[in-house]
């Protein structure tokens, strides 16, 4: 015969149930929304804002740019030889000139007055040498017949003794007359030895006059013609064929001897000069090719010179372009790609944000069912102008962030929205 429970054991009996029941209600609740509670727990990012890139296997070429801009390999700075006042600026930039287009007329009264001068010297000093030429012309036409006629005089005296010497002979004349013949003779034949004698030194003195006076009107030549060169000066030559590319000077402006005026610049050939970040340029050599865009279009070159020095943290690069595409001219700004190794067989990404060479960085691989990304360190190699290669971290085929994600940086993963 069965004997009835105290009321106290089936109260006991009846709690517990209930608490097995609440209990079992509370871990299937709890089980159920763990996921979500965790999921909420997780920095969510938006997948519309990320940059993603797939891990690539493959050759990777590595590359690095540089910018920089187009200049003439031939071209002249155009200064001021003269000083004056620009009266008048005639050309433009942008225009072809030839080496005598005038760019700039200058005005200095000085020089001109100086150049007047010294042709109206020149114009006495040629007059003065022209009446010593004739002067001395005159001297030696008389002196000349000075001569003549001394010996006309000697050839007389001898023909007189001659004639003498016979009736001396026959007692017709007498001795002294005969001596005094004799001595006519003597002063006649004298008086032509000296005037001969003295022919040698008269033309020694009207060649030293003439020269003296012919030196006097060649300095006076010289200095007109460098009066003339300097009010020639005034007007400012290009001095080169091609174009203008700068002109820095405004009418009414003063100039002095050797301020600067203009540059005139060759069209062709070009060479490009492009500045690279000195990090990258340190495996540039001579010979390396370069993708030129002038944003006319694309060409090809070569590196010719890489300079050895440094300049706000950047080196110049200078390259030597085949052709280049219609439009392009001097100081034109350039961008430039210039290939500087190739690698087999490698991983490599696009290059994430603020990453340099042989560096590790923390960045998140996207899940297969691209809903969570983990965070991992990979290590990266050599890097090229978009593209960096990966050398551990993650394998071909995944999938990883490069745009920032620094503001989730302590969160070993995150939730793609």
């Amino acid at each position: 015969m069965d004997v009835p429970a105290p009321k106290q054991t089936q109260k006991w009996r009846k709690a517990r149930t209930l608490y097995i029941v609440a209990s079992s209600i509370i871990v299937v609740v709890l089980l159920i929304s763990l996921p979500i509670f965790i999921g909420n727990a997780m920095p969510t990012i938006d997948s519309s804002t990320m940059w993603v890139s797939e891990v690539t296997a493959g050759d990777f070429k590595r590359k690095v740019r540089g910018v920089g801009k187009l200049v003439s390999m031939i071209d002249r700075r155009v200064t001021s030889e003269a000083s004056g006042v620009v009266e008048q600026v005639l050309v433009k930039p942008g225009v072809i000139v030839e080496s005598e287009t005038v760019l700039v007329e200058l005005s200095n009264p000085l020089l001109v007055r100086n150049l007047l001068r010294s042709q109206s010297d020149l114009k006495v000093a040629e007059a003065k040498l022209v009446s010593l030429q004739a002067k001395l012309t005159d001297e030696r036409l008389q002196y000349d017949f000075s001569i003549r006629q001394a010996q006309l005089e000697y050839e007389s005296a001898q023909e007189i003794e001659n004639a003498q010497r016979k009736l001396v002979d026959r007692n017709v004349v007498g001795k002294l007359d005969f001596l005094k013949v004799l001595q006519a003779t003597r002063v006649t034949k004298s008086r032509l030895k000296m005037l001969k004698e003295r022919l040698p030194y008269l033309n020694k003195s009207h060649t030293a006059q003439l020269d003296s006076e012919k030196a006097f009107v060649e300095q006076l030549k010289y200095k007109v013609e460098s009066s003339q060169r300097l009010v020639d000066q005034l007007k400012i030559r290009a001095g080169l064929s091609g174009v203008l590319q700068d002109l820095t000077v405004e009418e009414g402006e003063r100039l002095e001897i050797g301020s600067n005026i203009a540059r005139v610049a060759k069209a062709w050939p070009l060479l490009a000069e492009l500045d690279v970040q000195e990090v990258q340029a340190k495996d540039l050599t001579v010979g390396l090719k370069v993708e030129i865009d002038t944003r006319n279009g694309k060409t090809m070159g070569e590196i010719v010179r890489v300079d050895p020095r440094v300049k706000a943290g950047n080196v110049q690069v200078d390259v030597q372009i085949n052709e280049l595409p219609k439009g392009t001219r001097p100081d034109q700004s350039i961008t430039a790609i210039i290939e500087v190794e190739h690698i087999a067989q490698t991983l490599y990404i696009d290059r994430p944000s603020s990453v340099s060479t042989q560096h590790q960085v923390s960045l998140f691989v996207l899940d297969d069912r691209k809903e969570t990304a983990e965070r991992r360190e990979v290590k990266l190699g050599r890097t090229s102008v978009k593209l960096v290669e990966v050398l551990s971290g993650v394998a071909a085929g995944e999938k990883v962030i490069v745009s920032d994600v620094s503001d989730f940086i302590e969160h070993p993963l995150i939730k793609i929205n």
